[in-house]
C-alpha cells in the first residue's frame, strides 16, 4: 500500500469520503491514475494522491482502474498531489539515530 492510500484510508480524506457519500456517483479515491483517453498502456497519465469527482461513472472507474476523462465525460472536480521527499541518512548526520529515514513535506513559500 502506498503512503497516499494509507493516509486516505486512515485519516482526513476518509472523513471527506464519508461526508460526500450521500451524493450519488461520487468518487473520492487515493492513488488513482488519471488519463484523457484510454491508450495502449495509458501512457499519458498522471497518478494523483487524491481524486474527487461528482456525477461520475463508478463502473467506468472500476473497469479501467483509472479515471479516464473521455469515459467519464468530464475532468475530475478536484485533484490533490502531495509532494514528499525522503532522505536516508545512514550515518546519521542529519537525522535522529532512531530514524535514519527522515521525511519532509513541501511548504508554500508565497503566492
Amino acid at each position: 500500500m502506498t503512503t497516499a492510500k494509507a493516509i486516505h484510508l486512515n485519516s482526513n480524506s476518509q472523513h471527506l469520503e464519508s461526508h460526500l457519500s450521500g451524493r450519488p456517483n461520487t468518487i473520492v479515491d487515493a492513488d488513482r491514475y488519471i488519463g484523457a483517453a484510454p491508450t495502449g498502456g495509458m501512457t499519458v497519465v498522471v497518478y494523483a494522491d487524491l481524486v474527487i469527482a461528482f456525477d461520475a461513472t463508478l463502473k467506468a472507474l472500476a473497469d479501467s482502474n483509472a479515471y479516464v476523462v473521455s469515459e467519464q465525460g468530464k475532468q475530475p472536480d478536484s485533484v490533490l498531489e502531495v509532494a514528499e521527499y525522503w532522505r536516508f541518512d545512514e550515518m546519521p548526520i542529519y537525522c535522529s539515530p532512531s530514524r535514519p529515514d527522515a521525511g519532509w513535506t513541501t511548504a508554500s513559500t508565497g503566492p
